[in-house]
């Protein structure tokens, strides 16, 4: 019996060892270095999203949630439902902070744990502890065999442990648009291109953040943005970025990005159609002073889809 006592003694430390491993883990902090050469700062919702696929990759490998070379190849068993981005600095200061080689932090955490998705929510400051963006992604567990299956979240249950909902504060961006695309809105016409593509072998969901910046420039280029609008709006830094995917672009595909500005909301939106029609992500780019939504308002419960929901 002194013998089972012990035993049971040592599960028991062991047990609370675990725990403690647990808690000290449900927010993982990453540092990069930002490589970002002769870069302009529009591109940094791409260059965000980039950074933030490493955090939440860096998470999961020292959770035991995805062994290290599966994180590499991008290749642990999610796909992207959504990003929202919103940048806490302007333009100046993100220019100063975010130069080349500057040291990022990134903090990452789980926010939501659905059926078959989870919420990751992170937080990005410079080297000295200034706040630099805030951004939550929702990710749908997929099938090895069929990545357009949606299936039931493996360990949901250490997902759960390591859920942290009201860590980081609020994301506020720009909704999308509930309006069918205007019929004089503009197309930029482009084509997947091998280097967009990640291990699962369709467009990585941080090339979106740059493709965004590409429609914007080119619809302001065919003069396609209405005189009212700031001249902020043309060019300037954005304020936030929410990206909603709906299908799996591959290497090859023609890829139509339907722009228009909104006067009321301040807004850039953007439709990703391929020839067929069939609409492959929606997104938003605010870049004007209005209020925004809180993102729990519109990236919540009704992000998170059954397993019938199959098609991504």
């Amino acid at each position: 019996n002194n013998n089972n006592n012990n035993s049971n003694n040592n599960n028991s430390k062991s047990n609370s060892k675990d725990d403690d491993d647990i808690m000290l883990s449900r927010t993982s902090s990453t540092a990069l270095k930002a490589v970002y050469p002769d870069t302009m700062p529009q591109a940094a919702v791409g260059a965000t999203l980039k950074w933030c696929d490493s955090a939440r990759h860096d998470f999961l490998v020292r959770n035991g949630l995805a062994d290290e070379e599966a994180a590499k190849r991008q290749l642990s068993g999610f796909v992207m439902r959504s990003n929202a981005v919103e940048f806490l600095v302007p333009l100046e200061e993100w220019s100063e902070k975010v130069r080349c080689e500057a040291s990022l932090h990134i903090a990452c955490t789980v926010a939501r744990v659905g059926r078959t998705s989870l919420a990751f929510r992170l937080s990005m400051a410079s080297e000295d502890g200034t706040p630099l963006a805030r951004v939550e992604s929702v990710v749908v567990a997929v099938d090895p065999e069929d990545i357009t299956k949606a299936v039931v979240v493996p360990c949901a249950d250490h997902y759960k442990e390591l859920c942290q909902p009201d860590v980081f504060g609020s994301i506020h961006v720009q909704p999308l648009s509930r309006n069918p695309r205007p019929t004089d809105s503009y197309i930029w016409r482009t084509m997947v291109r091998k280097s967009d593509c990640d291990g699962l072998h369709h467009i990585n969901n941080a090339i979106y953040g740059t493709l965004l910046e590409d429609a914007r420039a080119a619809a302001t280029r065919a003069g396609a943005i209405p005189d009212a609008a700031p001249v902020d709006c043309h060019h300037g830094f954005p304020r936030g970025a929410l990206i909603e995917f709906l299908g799996q672009p591959h290497e090859g595909d023609a890829l139509n990005v339907a722009v228009w500005y909104s006067e009321e909301s301040g807004s850039f939106y953007f439709e990703f159609f391929m020839d067929d029609g069939k609409v492959v992500s929606k997104a938003s780019l605010f870049c004007g002073d209005k209020v925004v939504t809180n993102v729990a308002n519109f990236v919540g419960s009704s992000m998170i889809r059954p397993a019938a929901s199959s098609k991504l």
